[in-house]
């Protein structure tokens, strides 16, 4: 996973997660919490943020955590049709 840094003063730093790892995360939530809101979250972005995600990265840690199941259903999400 990819994570970022920003540093905007000397004494000021925001660190943020890649849209990637907020997808992957939304994912192995779901999968303890069984609530739809994170399936929804996740089509959410990728509707919004389109191309700018690399969708076989996702597909890529989607298969080392046993998520491909989860991810083929946010992928079959209306909205992302």
């Amino acid at each position: 996973m990819q994570r970022g840094r920003i540093d905007q003063m000397d004494d000021f730093t925001v660190r943020f997660c890649s849209l990637e790892d907020t997808i992957v995360s939304k994912m192995r939530y779901y999968t303890e919490e069984d609530s739809p809101k994170h399936l929804r979250d996740t089509a959410g972005i990728l509707r919004v943020q389109g191309d700018s995600v690399d969708r076989e990265e996702i597909a890529r840690w989607a298969e080392s955590l046993n998520l491909m199941e989860i991810w083929e259903i946010v992928l079959s999400q209306p909205q992302l049709q």
